[in-house]
């Protein structure tokens, strides 16, 4: 029979770590974002080059406004994990 270790701890920072990660990974994309705003209003104004940063800042903006869903999903998915093993634990220790 396998062993199964799990610590509701390390789970719970886990869930906080996708959160603090998810913060983190945003603002780096805001920076991005700005900097290559940026460079289409000022530097390449016109032509392919401008059309493709464009089109590369609306991918970014949607992939930002995406992040926290994708995070809350993930918390979401660590509670549920949680809560399982609780009912199975609690089912375990019953029967003793």
């Amino acid at each position: 029979m396998i062993e199964m270790k799990i610590r509701d701890e390390e789970m719970e920072t886990l869930s906080n770590n996708i959160m603090d990660l998810t913060t983190q990974i945003d603002s780096r994309i805001q920076t991005l974002i700005e900097a290559l705003t940026n460079v289409c209003m000022s530097g390449v104004s016109e032509g392919d080059f401008h059309n493709n940063l464009e089109l590369y800042i609306s991918v970014l903006q949607t992939l930002s406004s995406e992040l926290p869903s994708w995070s809350t999903e993930c918390e979401n998915r660590i509670i549920n994990f949680l809560e399982k093993l609780e009912v199975v634990d609690g089912d375990l220790y019953s029967e003793i």
